[in-house]
């Protein structure tokens, strides 16, 4: 029995045997497979989820990579638009008085319009065309070959108190290739109904395009409101009108100014994000857009690479957290580096074209100053009652004024150095006080407290007043319902102890102080900061407080700037102390050096400002020979038995710039004796005028006299 007992009981230990291995197994093995579940799920699921941030940040860079083309392509097409329409409306000045028989016929037009059209990179084509539609006038052949242009539907751009600025469609042009024009009209009373057309480039538009497109798959457009498309990286092959039910033509109604969207692509379909921009206040807008498809690529290669550190568990949590953390913190540096370049590009565009205006303008200035202030010396002369006298000298006072501060403008388009002079500051700022005013408006009260035993200084006193006027603006700007600004001067001594880090020494200083609202101390950090302002769009450029620190520095003094939010600012100007007396007062006139029968040939292609020069140099007793260009020049030094002196301008049509008309000249003639003029400022003379003196525009005649006669006696 207890044999049979113990072969009963051994089948069921061995069942409990077993059962108890595999419960251990099965002890053993779960949490193997949760952790190997865990293990699995964990990446799958850190993966999927970093993939769908991911995507969300690539499509939200994409989206603000967008933006930023569209800004920058908007800043180009706005300075290209106005600098064509400063183009337009100085050739209207220029053809005003001129009908449509003379236009046609003008050899001096047409040379006018090539100048224009050379300091147009983005125009391929300048042309007048009559109410008839007939071409009577172009930069190119002359006299214009016979042609008529089909009117065109115009977009309008309002300019209050000035003609209409107007956008053509695009067209196929004769030669096989697209354009468009900006146009205006051309004053004529007796035929209205003419046109001012600048024929746009716009391989320039789609070769700028190209260069600030970051990735291949990015487009850039120039579209005018109605639909129709401008120019286009890449170039259109027809011409192209968007319908008012596009998704641009929709969001363009929804958000005028900027906005974006997502669609399929009118070219081709494929679906892109996009991003506009309405170009100031012009009827155009500029698109910038990329394929989503393109967006997809690169957020499928970002996690793709991730994939390769996903297959050892472990190693890949930390491996993937810290790669992308690497990642992110280089993709943010990258960031910033390239939103620092798109910045400083954008800032260089606009400073360039301001410069160029500026030099431009200011060079036309200068040519109409010397010819008002010869005049009014001319005039001089021959006036003897005092009443005139003073006003003629008041006339002459203003102009010299009118060349300082066109000096100034070149200067600062040209980064010139300085040109102090020793000044009373009292006196400055009340000969400016009048303008100060102005600026302020009616709402604000100036108030000058001016201690009158304040000491001389050394400065550039258009550049002071400059500096004086971006304050009192500021000031205006901070206080829109009306306030006080304060002008003081005094004279006080800066030590060590002082704090302030100049030279120990006298200095005079200029306070200027507002009851505006003030500057929170974080805005007061960056007060001076290039390009820093905290004014709306469109209401600053930043740079005024920036000139007043540059100006300030380069003069040898220090500038304080204190503000408190809701009680006013106030900026403190230490200008260094001259130890010479200023001229407060005009310079007694010295007789100007006569002639002595010598042969002067004066090139000069402003024709008011050549026969002014000519009577100036025949009343002191010179010979005078006038020619308007170069190759007219070297026709009379080769032809005229004798000239002694050629006086010509460094700024010359006809592609011969002064230097090279001298040089030439002296070829002809190895005696001949020069001296060259400009009205541009002397940093952007060539390298060969450094062999020949030259004389400054604006000038009076003791300067002219002074002058040629160094010339020609070869100091």
């Amino acid at each position: 029995m207890e044999k049979r007992a113990l072969q009963k009981a051994a089948p069921t230990r061995r069942l409990r045997l077993a059962g108890r291995a595999e419960s251990t197994a099965r002890d053993a093995i779960r949490p193997l497979q949760v952790l190997l579940a865990a293990a699995i799920a964990t990446p799958i699921l850190l993966f999927a989820g970093a993939a769908w941030l991911n995507y969300q940040s690539t499509l939200a860079d994409a989206r603000e990579r967008m933006d930023r083309l569209a800004d920058i392509a908007a800043q180009q097409a706005q300075t290209v638009f106005q600098t064509d329409a400063f183009a337009l409306d100085r050739i209207a000045d220029n053809t005003a008085t001129m009908t449509w028989e003379q236009s046609a016929q003008s050899p001096d037009l047409n040379r006018f319009l090539k100048q224009i059209r050379a300091s147009l990179p983005q125009a391929s084509a300048i042309r007048l065309i009559a109410p008839d539609g007939h071409v009577a006038a172009t930069d190119g052949q002359f006299p214009a070959r016979d042609q008529v242009v089909v009117p065109r539907h115009y977009l309008h751009v309002r300019r209050p108190g000035m003609d209409d600025i107007m956008v053509s469609p695009v067209r196929r042009a004769p030669s096989g290739e697209f354009e468009f024009t900006v146009a205006r009209a051309k004053p004529d009373r007796d035929m209205p109904g003419g046109l001012i057309e600048i024929v746009m480039n716009l391989n320039y538009f789609t070769n700028f395009y190209m260069t600030i497109a970051e990735q291949q798959d990015s487009r850039i457009s120039l579209v005018r409101d109605d639909g129709v498309l401008l120019a286009r990286d890449p170039p259109a092959d027809e011409a192209v009108k968007f319908t008012a039910d596009n998704p641009l033509m929709q969001a363009i109604r929804g958000e005028p100014i900027f906005g974006t969207y997502d669609s399929g692509s009118a070219a081709n379909g494929t679906e892109r994000l996009f991003a506009y921009e309405k170009v100031g206040s012009f009827p155009v807008y500029v698109v910038a857009g990329v394929d989503r498809a393109a967006i997809v690529g690169a957020w499928a290669r970002t996690m793709g690479s991730h994939l390769v550190y996903g297959i050892p568990v472990t190693l890949s949590l930390i491996a993937a957290t810290m790669i992308a953390l690497r990642r992110t913190r280089q993709a943010a540096a990258e960031a910033e580096r390239r939103a620092e370049l798109e910045e400083q590009y954008r800032q260089a565009q606009k400073m360039e074209a301001i410069g160029q205006l500026t030099g431009g303008v200011a060079h036309d200035f200068n040519n109409l100053l010397t010819v008002i202030i010869g005049s009014l010396e001319q005039l001089q002369r021959h006036i003897t009652a005092e009443p005139a006298k003073r006003l003629i000298q008041s006339a002459t006072r203003g102009a010299e004024r009118g060349a300082r501060l066109t000096q100034s403008l070149l200067s600062f388009a040209r980064r010139q150095s300085l040109r102090p002079e020793t000044v009373n500051i009292n006196r400055v700022i009340k000969e400016f006080g009048d303008l100060l005013r102005g600026a302020a408006g009616d709402r604000v009260q100036i108030q000058f407290l001016l201690n009158p035993t304040v000491d001389p200084s050394r400065v550039d006193p258009a550049q002071f007043q400059a500096a004086l006027l971006n304050l009192v603006v500021n000031a205006r700007d901070a206080m829109p319902e009306g306030g006080r600004v304060s002008i003081e001067t005094d004279t006080v001594t800066l030590d060590d102890s002082s704090g302030i880090r100049v030279v120990p020494g006298r200095y005079v200083r200029v306070t200027v102080s507002d009851t505006g609202v003030g500057m929170p101390a974080e805005v007061v950090e960056r007060a001076f900061e290039p390009f820093y302002t905290t004014k709306e769009v469109g209401k600053g450029s930043g740079l005024g407080l920036s000139q007043v620190y540059g100006f300030v520095k380069q003069s040898g003094g220090h500038i304080e700037l204190s503000s408190e939010s809701g009680i006013g600012t106030t900026v403190r100007l230490y200008l260094p102390r001259a130890y010479d007396e200023p001229k407060d007062h005009a310079e007694p006139v010295v007789r100007a050096a006569a002639g002595k029968a010598e042969t002067v040939l004066v090139v000069e292609d402003d024709a008011d400002l050549r026969e002014m020069v000519a009577e100036n140099l025949r009343s002191l007793g010179y010979r005078v020979l006038t020619a308007a260009d170069a190759p007219a020049a070297l026709a009379m030094v080769e032809d005229e038995a004798k000239v002694d002196l050629l006086f010509s301008d460094y700024s010359m049509p006809r592609g011969m710039l002064g230097d090279e008309l001298a040089r030439r000249a002296h070829r002809l003639n190895p005696g001949l004796k020069v001296l060259l003029t400009s009205g541009y400022a002397v940093a952007h003379r060539g390298a060969g005028t450094a062999d020949f003196a030259l004389l400054q525009k604006p000038y009076r005649q003791d300067d002219l006299a002074r002058a040629i006669r160094q010339a020609l006696d070869g100091r």
